[in-house]
């Protein structure tokens, strides 16, 4: 039987529930996607078995075994992202850029035969770094309108109120309800009474519906770093990482009285602000093979992190109204902190690399993780227990395990070097889950060249991918649902600057 959950960003609103994160939210911390370098992003982040790259640690740490000089580096970027929303009919566009650095690192290295005087061992080199990495960046901007002659989101808050035959208990929906009571975008039959029946100032739609959706933060990963080479034939390596990851969503949902039909009502607007952090911590393991020169095997294993969740949420409506000068506005209650503890799955990778001389490679990547293994706990009350164990259940029967694959070349010519390669990240849902006609699969399109003068290399790289999106503005029983359909882009800019040290 296929599944009839509609899975995408959609609104927390009107649940009557307290807690705010769905299984949308743990995907977002168990996504990996960027290229912290631009080198390694330029070629299309395929480092498992390559080396000798600071970012190619958040793959495979035994690539700091193949360095040979102690470095540092810094890699700034530009991500452009926008797309087009689709809803009732109507087309909107929306852009914006925003900067960040993906990576910082100290690179340390040990020639141990130079150190200890052309020892008979077949240890060549012990290296360990510091690194900052960005795993995965949040920035984004969405928008769409549409006119909805049908229904109003103060429909679902008149459901809200009229939930109880009895009485409408406000403190049950003070994120909803209880604010459009307050501002006057629904009022009791009978004046005073909240026991009667609760009626909407849009009591027959035909408003204009719009939103701007923003969203910011990133993943990132502190980790320090060993790796060892034998013989020119094995490398091994291993890391530990912090990792901290933030994330902050406002949604600015209008409705608006557009051809001044609706008596007394003009606007308004219902803010909703989600602010999420997570800390935890992991650790890689990894190994690179080279049985002969011109060909090297990678493997790696990233255990699964445990992260510490913490999940505030906010409302707020502004109301203008024809009889009333001054708007109408109410604010939920800070929404209190809810912690939980959720476990990212781990991840297995492997790795082939093509030696050609010191001027070419070519290297493929395939990583494997299993997203049904995404797991939340907590104890603080056994109302939030019984949501832990209702999330996991959805989590089993929505995700499956996921494959993704990456390929990358590079040439070099004298002191440039030429670089291109592409990403697929394969979709985490199970087949016969809706998406809503979303493609939870992506593929990016990497290019990017370098160029090195004596102990500094400059690198640039470019990221580009389309993906498509799904957005459920708000569900009323029993009545036509109307979704968004967003195409969006993103257009990653990255630079590096590397110095040798020695």
């Amino acid at each position: 039987m296929k599944k009839l959950w509609i899975i995408g960003a959609c609104w927390l609103i009107g649940t009557g529930m307290s807690y705010a994160q769905n299984e949308i939210d743990l995907l977002r911390l168990a996504t990996t996607r960027y290229s912290p370098t631009a080198r390694m992003a330029a070629m299309g982040g395929a480092f498992n078995a390559l080396g000798a790259d600071a970012g190619g640690l958040t793959i495979n740490p035994a690539g700091l075994g193949t360095f040979r000089r102690s470095s540092a580096s810094i890699s700034p970027a530009l991500n452009f992202v926008g797309g087009e929303g689709t809803y009732l009919g109507e087309k909107m566009n929306d852009k914006g850029v925003g900067g960040f650095i993906g990576q910082l690192s100290y690179i340390h290295s040990k020639n141990l035969k130079m150190r200890y005087g052309g020892s008979d061992s077949k240890w060549n080199q012990l290296n360990y770094g510091f690194t900052l990495n960005r795993t995965n960046n949040f920035f984004g901007n969405q928008s769409y309108k549409g006119v909805n002659t049908d229904h109003s989101l103060v429909d679902y808050f008149v459901g809200e109120a009229n939930a109880d035959p009895f009485v409408f208990r406000p403190d049950d929906y003070p994120f909803t309800a209880a604010l459009a009571q307050t501002t006057g975008l629904i009022y009791a039959g009978v004046p005073g009474n909240d026991s009667s029946q609760f009626f909407g100032i849009v009591p027959n739609a035909g408003v204009e519906q719009s939103d701007k959706i923003r969203t910011k933060g990133a993943t990132q990963e502190y980790g320090f770093s060993l790796g060892a080479n034998y013989d020119n034939y094995l490398y091994l390596g291993a890391t530990i990482a912090l990792v901290s990851s933030n994330f902050t969503s406002v949604s600015a949902y209008k409705e608006r009285d557009h051809m001044d039909t609706i008596f007394d009502f003009k606007d308004y607007t219902f803010k909703q602000t989600q602010i999420v952090a997570a800390d935890g911590a992991v650790i890689k393991l990894g190994a690179i093979l080279q049985p002969v020169e011109w060909l090297r095997l990678g493997l790696s294993y990233e255990s699964p992190t445990w992260y510490n969740v913490t999940d505030d949420y906010q409302t707020s409506i502004d109301a203008n109204f024809d009889s009333v000068p001054v708007f109408a506005t109410a604010t939920s209650p800070l929404f209190l902190p809810f912690i939980y503890d959720y476990n990212k799955p781990g991840r297995i990778s492997a790795g082939l690399a093509f030696l050609f001389g010191g001027t070419a490679s070519l290297s493929f990547d395939y990583d494997y993780i299993d997203y049904s293994k995404m797991k939340v706990e907590t104890s603080t009350d056994a109302g939030a227990a019984s949501w832990a164990s209702n999330l996991n259940n959805v989590v089993r029967t929505s995700f499956k395990a996921a494959s993704n694959f990456r390929v990358g070349g590079e040439y070099i010519y004298g002191p440039m070097a030429f670089r291109a390669g592409f990403a697929y990240w394969g979709s985490p849902y199970q087949e016969g889950v809706n998406t809503g006609g979303a493609d939870y699969s992506r593929l990016d399109y990497t290019a990017g060249a370098g160029v090195r003068l004596g102990k500094v290399g400059v690198d640039l790289a470019v990221v580009h991918n389309r993906t498509k999106g799904y957005w459920l503005p708000y569900y009323l029983e029993g009545r036509n649902q109307y979704d968004v359909q967003f195409r969006n882009y993103q257009t990653l800019l990255q630079a590096t600057l590397n110095f040798r040290l020695d």
